[in-house]
């Protein structure tokens, strides 16, 4: 009778093991896409601060491409474009990451992970509502995971 209790339990405990291990890959996915969310929001801040120092042109040059209206943009830190870095219309890359753990378009591993920035500016031109959205598939569950973030920029010159 011992040895059967005994077996209970140990197979109770194996079998909460592959639940275990999905959770956590599902909570790993989720914390990347919360992380690249962040990261395309601090990317537009700093377009929208670098505009603000060179005070050559409008607040919110270079985000055109960004627009809600035209279906909003790719961003990030290392794809370099020219002759500055401009954000790329959205066409629905999935990033890639590289040998360094850097996360771009242009060059290392594929991932499961999309990014769109969107922007909407405001009526009187005093900020703009940045939106990211980051999208990935759950190979478990078959389906499409969206995580999103929204801020505020304002005009602050």
């Amino acid at each position: 009778m011992a040895i059967f209790v005994c077996v209970i339990g140990l197979l109770g405990i194996y079998s909460l093991v592959p639940r275990i291990i999905s959770t956590i890959a599902v909570n790993f996915d989720r914390f990347v896409a919360v992380q690249l969310a962040r990261e395309g929001l601090e990317i537009v801040r700093n377009i929208r601060d670098t505009n603000m120092i060179a005070r050559t042109g409008p607040w919110r040059d270079d985000l055109d491409n960004c627009l809600d209206t035209i279906g909003g943009c790719e961003v990030d830190y290392q794809t370099p474009t020219v002759p500055d870095p401009v954000p790329l219309v959205y066409s629905g890359n999935y990033l890639r990451i590289n040998n360094e753990g850097f996360f771009n378009y242009t060059s290392g591993d594929p991932t499961k992970f999309q990014r769109r920035v969107s922007i909407v500016p405001a009526p009187d031109d005093s900020y703009i509502e940045v939106t990211v959205e980051v999208y990935w598939r759950d190979p478990a569950e078959d389906e499409i995971n969206t995580l999103v973030l929204e801020e505020w920029l304002y005009d602050w010159r």
